[in-house]
């Protein structure tokens, strides 16, 4: 059986243990590595045990929201479903990439589903690296191209479909939104800087902050870094 490996952080201790008992219940495949009710304990708890997947509320108050934490991880190697009781916070959770989101009170039938959908996820990327390892897969309408990570400068948002800037000045349109491919690319070293952009961390030779800031890859290209992702990737760089 596959294990998916979880955390869970949520302010409210009856809400982590209902959520508990959902996914103990219902969700055999998980295996719940430990549990938070505060933004700092689920920060040090994320890096010491290193999950597939996290469920993350955002409203904590006094400290701030899951998007605060999510902002400590620019190099995020787990994914997220937000918890929340506020459905306008729904947008802004598809915008940090959130796997997924579930509304309070939280229903089983909804935390099944999305770990379902994490399951299909999971397999399809397991079953792509096992095929082609250290490698990406991307299909055009020319047919299905194999890239090495490194042969990858960025990726930017052309409507429903992804641009890849190739290292060798070539690019690829691949027919996937930016989001959909960012399931797609290896977690560590492809960073979203921006709604609009992913760039491949190896490549890049300067971050400038002039302008709002940018990113400088090695082929001279200037790429916009957007506020959100702007205190996260100023402390990669210190």
């Amino acid at each position: 059986m596959m294990e998916i490996n979880v955390v869970l952080i949520d302010d409210e201790e009856a809400a982590v243990e209902n959520l508990s008992y959902i996914l103990q219940e219902y969700c055999p495949e998980v295996q719940i590595l430990a549990t938070e009710t505060s933004l700092a304990g689920g920060i040090r708890c994320i890096k010491r045990h290193k999950p597939d997947l996290v469920f993350l509320d955002i409203s904590m108050p006094p400290e701030g929201d899951g998007f605060d934490l999510l902002n400590a991880f620019p190099n995020r190697d787990f994914h997220v479903i937000f918890i929340t009781a506020h459905e306008d916070h729904s947008l802004k959770a598809i915008k940090k990439h959130a796997f997924d989101y579930i509304l309070k009170p939280v229903d089983y039938q909804e935390v099944v589903s999305s770990i379902e959908q994490f399951k299909l996820w999971l397999n399809r990327s397991r079953a792509n690296e096992e095929e082609h390892p250290g490698t990406i897969k991307l299909s055009t309408s020319e047919g299905v191209h194999i890239l090495k990570p490194d042969q990858v400068l960025y990726c930017k948002a052309n409507g429903s479909y992804t641009t890849v800037t190739l290292s060798d000045g070539g690019s690829i349109l691949v027919s996937k939104t930016l989001k959909t491919l960012e399931d797609y690319l290896p977690q560590k070293g492809f960073i979203r800087i921006h709604r609009s952009y992913i760039v491949n961390m190896a490549k890049v030779t300067r971050l400038l902050k002039r302008d709002g800031g940018a990113l400088e890859v090695t082929d001279g290209t200037l790429i916009p870094v957007s506020e959100n992702y702007r205190e996260g990737l100023q402390e990669l760089f210190s």
